[in-house]
């Protein structure tokens, strides 16, 4: 362990292992721990590494996850949702409700609410009359424009534009400003422009970058897709949208920046280029890169999928309420060995190469799906009391999941690398809610997991 007297940081760690005796029919194991207890050095406050033979066991403290949600579930469909919410049980005062349905959470760089989407700052001729902002609701429900305004950085005190009207969800608006946005730097705008959207309150709920302009073109600096949080220069796609949130996976700058890596990468691989076989080789290594890059971005994006069954149960006030959900789930890892396999079986037919993968399907979906089950309880305001406070409920749940390797191996099969997870986590938790070690962003939704454990074993015995 160790103290900095500058920063006051304290950190603590720890290693035993045991070699084992394999004469004797012992084995090995080794024990290793950190301690955190500022969080200045890690994510967490405590790490927890070790192995005993053939099993291993890791567990952290805390673990927070964040992503964006879509899904549909029965309580979406009209009429069935009340009916679904409002199971009268025969226990006095409480009620049950029952969902199904399937849920996808991604953690791609993803803004929601409403937005500046794009800015005309240095349109071709004459900028006055033809510079336009363009707003974007990414939302689930309309929003009501009266009060909000539009300022310049260039002179917030007279650069002040009202706004009015409503504008629905996924509905893009273009707004022609009643002052002169700067397209270069100057006297009192050395940087460039930046506008800033405010809500009737006057806090603000977005603004760009401080950007420059000097094309005199139709080039904008815009999102690179609808709801991004990168901006770039380029064409302006004015009442139009700059690309569906499909990009937020992979987007036209992350594919340059995987073929510029690919093509570095691939030089890595086979040095230079003397003769029709380093080119044959360059070429597969490129080829080979180039796939591999675009799977991981892709891949790296999903957080989970889960096909799940919940049932609630709640007093009459919905002021508490507890209950279990059962889902089918998996995580980018699938997700990556299925495309790896299918690129590894185009790559051998296609260039006369070996699988580089080798990915069995079978066993992939058996170590990388999973049953989940967990049971928590959610406490929070009554609802007749809650209609005028924002307070968030928050659910803390006990989790355990396991995937299907996990569940074959206890009949004796070996179908892969059986893992189980369990722990304690605050699903749905608010950004106040978490240590201040932990960074989050404020447009995604969070689980913190108090903590988490994992175990990966072998050879169980058939039941």
């Amino acid at each position: 362990g160790g103290i900095s007297g500058e920063d006051m940081i304290f950190t603590g760690f720890g290693s035993i292992e045991d070699p084992g005796d394999k004469a004797a029919g012992r084995e090995s194991w080794k024990v290793k721990m950190t301690f955190d207890p500022l969080m200045k050095g890690s994510r967490h406050l405590l790490t927890f590494n070790g192995k005993a033979g053939k099993t291993s066991v890791s567990a952290v403290l805390p673990e927070v996850e964040q992503y964006h949600e879509l899904g549909v579930a029965l309580s979406d469909i009209p009429g069935a949702g009340a009916v679904l919410s409002n199971i009268p049980l025969p226990v006095p005062g409480a009620k049950a409700a029952v969902d199904a349905g399937f849920s996808l959470k991604y953690n791609a760089p993803v803004k929601k609410g409403l937005l500046i989407n794009e800015i005309e700052t240095n349109p071709a001729g004459e900028d006055r009359g033809s510079e336009w902002i363009e707003l974007f609701n990414n939302s689930d429900s309309a929003v009501e424009l009266e009060g909000y305004t539009l300022t310049a950085s260039s002179d917030w005190r007279k650069k002040v534009m009202p706004l009015s009207g409503s504008i629905s969800p996924g509905e893009l608006v273009l707004v022609e400003p009643d002052f002169v946005m700067v397209n270069s730097s100057g006297k009192y705008t050395r940087s460039g422009e930046a506008v800033t959207l405010k809500d009737p309150d006057g806090n603000a709920v977005d603004k760009t970058p401080t950007v420059r302009d000097d094309k005199d073109s139709g080039f904008t600096w815009h999102r690179e897709f609808d709801g991004s949080t990168k901006w770039v220069l380029s064409e302006g796609t004015p009442g139009a949208s700059n690309g569906s949130q499909m990009h937020a996976v992979i987007s036209p700058g992350d594919l340059k920046d995987i073929a510029w890596d690919a093509i570095t990468e691939a030089f890595g691989d086979i040095g230079y280029i003397t003769d029709m076989e380093s080119l044959k080789k360059f070429t597969e290594r490129l080829v080979f890169h180039a796939i591999d890059g675009t799977i991981s971005k892709i891949s790296g994006c999903i957080a989970e999928a889960s096909l799940y069954v919940s049932v609630e149960i709640t007093d009459l006030s919905s002021s508490v309420s507890g209950g279990f959900r059962i889902a089918l789930r998996t995580d980018s890892q699938l997700a990556e060995d299925c495309m790896k396999y299918i690129a590894g079986k185009l790559e051998s037919v296609l260039l006369g190469i070996d699988d580089p993968y080798a990915i069995s399907i079978g066993k992939a979906f058996m170590e990388d799906i999973d049953l989940e089950i967990s049971a928590g309880t959610e406490i929070g305001f009554p609802k007749i009391l809650g209609r005028s406070l924002d307070y968030p409920d928050i659910r803390c749940e006990a989790v355990f999941r396991t995937n299907l390797a996990s569940i074959s191996g206890l009949f004796g099969e070996d179908a892969g690398r059986p893992e189980t997870v369990f722990g304690v986590r605050l699903r749905g938790c608010p950004l106040g809610g978490l240590p201040g070690g932990l960074s989050a962003d404020p447009d995604m939704e969070r689980d913190l997991w108090l903590l988490k454990i994992s175990v990966v074993w072998r050879g169980l015995q058939r039941i």
